[in-house]
Parts: C-alpha cells; structure tokens; sequence
C-alpha cells in the first residue's frame, strides 16, 4: 500500500537538473525494465500518480480523487505540462504497452494511458458527483487499442465528461462498456478513432445519455469502421444527441447492431458514411425519434 499526496514510478532516467526544474522528461534507459503495480496507490484529493516506463502493468487500484493518473510506456517520454495534460510521448518502438487490468479510480479527474500499444481490461472511472466536476479519459497508441471484452470506462456524473480513444497508425477496438452519461444536464462526449480501422463488437457498449443526448463518433482515416454493439446519445428530457460514423473506406452495422439518438422533445441525428461502401444487415437499427423527428443521413461516396 502506498498513500501518499503525489507519486511517480520509472524505470527510465530522470536529470537531476530535469527533477530540480520540475520537468517531467525521462530519457531511454539501457536495460530498462517494466514498471507494475499488484498493490494498492492512492493519492489524497487532487494528487497524482504516474507510473513510466518501457512497459506499464496495473493489476492493482490507483486511486486518486479529483487528481490524475497517467500509464505512461515508451523508450522516452516528456510530460509537456502535466496539468493540463498535454502529453507528448515519443515511442521510437510501436510495441511498448500499457496494459490495466485492475482499477484505475480518479472521481472528478483524469485518466490518461499512452503507448505504442495499449490495452485496458479492467476499471477506468473518471465518474463524478459534483456538477462541474467532469472527468476526462484517453486512451492513445501510437499503433492499437484495444479495450476488451468486460472492461468498464466511465467518465459519468450529475454533468458528464469525455472519453477518448485514438490509436494513431493502427486499429481501435472497442468490446467493453464506455460510458459519459449526464443525470442533471446533457450526455458527453465519446471519440473513438483508428487510422487503419475502428470496430465495436458485438459486447461493445457506448453510452453519452443525459437530460438531453450526447456526442458519440467513430472515425477512420484509412480503413473501415464497423459496428456490432450499440451506440446510444439518447435524451430522456430533451432533444437526442448526435452519432456520427465515418469511414475512410467501408463502414457496416452489423445484425444486431443499435444505433440510437432519440429524446423525448425531439430526435437527435444519426449519420454513417463510407468512401467505398455503407452496409446496413438486416436486424440492425439507426434510430433518432422523439416528439419531434430527427435526422438519420446514410451515404457511401464511390
């Protein structure tokens, strides 16, 4: 158990003149190793925990109210304002990982892991019980991420927060729960995207709910985006939100597959594109209703 105001844990190198200027560069260390918690961190309200290196393993909790936790793995990585954060990570080998497995707990804060792979298992709960207090997730890989099946990434709250998924030359799969739901005013915002491709499988569940619907969009720049789980920026005291899917070359509902922006004033919009081809199985559903319709545009630019 470690119970501290702010802790940092790295297997790379730290200057002493970097550490006395309060920068938060660390360099490539030969030999350098993974860092791995299987126990217990938790900071008091407002701190934060960093655990750098070649390779980053949670099986343990991090907690850190209102504070900040960052799984940082790469050959060298600077923290260009680590409150903000604004990070740059610079991974000269794709393969370095960030993996959690157990529970990454930050109410009202931010929850951050960058890597040139990255892979999230468990709890990642940027949750809030404060109006105002919206917490904030990304998930960043140079190359994929993966968010697997029973995993739960949730930045909820009376208002709700972000979550951000982006993998930069590979692919983002999503076949968890995300969740940026808002009790007391409008859903949040839920971005997933992937240069090679996006895929949300079949127990994939992406919710941005609220008094009046959210922001939901699945994007790729270079390849397919393909949906079997369900998507759902649903209102239920205003208008519906909005889901945009964009691909660069397919995109697809699979059977099953629910698409919802609907609300009880009003239907939000749905839209799904594709350069090469859109295709819609029979079973699946795009929906925006309410008092008054939505918008539900489907289109492929061949």
């Amino acid at each position: 158990v470690i119970d501290v105001a702010g802790f940092v844990a790295s297997s790379l190198n730290l200057s002493d003149s970097d550490f006395v200027a309060g920068r938060h560069r660390f360099t490539e260390t030969p030999g350098a190793s993974a860092v791995v918690n299987r126990g217990a961190i938790n900071t008091s309200s407002g701190g934060m925990v960093y655990l750098v290196g070649q390779n980053i393993e949670n099986h343990g909790v991090i907690k850190s109210q209102k504070g900040e936790i960052l799984l940082l793995a790469g050959k060298s990585i600077e923290l260009v304002d680590a409150g903000t954060p604004e990070i740059r990570v610079q991974i000269t080998a794709p393969d370095n990982q960030a993996l959690n497995l157990g529970q990454l707990l930050a109410s009202g804060g931010r929850i951050g892991m960058y890597a040139g792979l990255v892979r999230h298992s468990g709890t990642a709960n940027a949750d809030s019980a404060v109006v105002g207090e919206n917490g904030k997730i990304i998930f960043k890989a140079v190359k994929d991420v993966r968010l697997e099946k029973g995993s739960v990434t949730t930045a909820s709250g009376p208002t709700a927060g972000s979550v951000k998924v982006e993998a930069q030359t590979g692919t983002a799969v999503v076949a968890g729960t995300v969740e940026a739901n808002a009790t007391a005013g409008r859903g949040g915002s839920i971005e997933v995207s992937g240069q090679q491709g996006v895929a949300i499988e079949a127990t994939g569940r992406l919710n941005a709910n609220g008094l009046e619907g959210g922001t939901i969009a699945l994007s790729s720049s270079g390849g397919p985006v393909q949906v079997a789980g369900r998507l759902s920026a649903d209102g239920s005291a205003g208008r519906g939100g909005q889901v945009a899917i964009t691909a660069a070359t397919q995109a697809s509902l699979a059977a099953g597959a629910r698409v919802t922006a609907s609300g009880t004033q009003g239907g939000g919009s749905v839209s799904l594109s594709g350069s090469e081809s859109v295709t819609l199985e029979s079973g699946s559903l795009l929906q925006a209703s309410g008092a008054s319709g939505g918008t539900i545009a489907v289109g492929a630019d061949l």
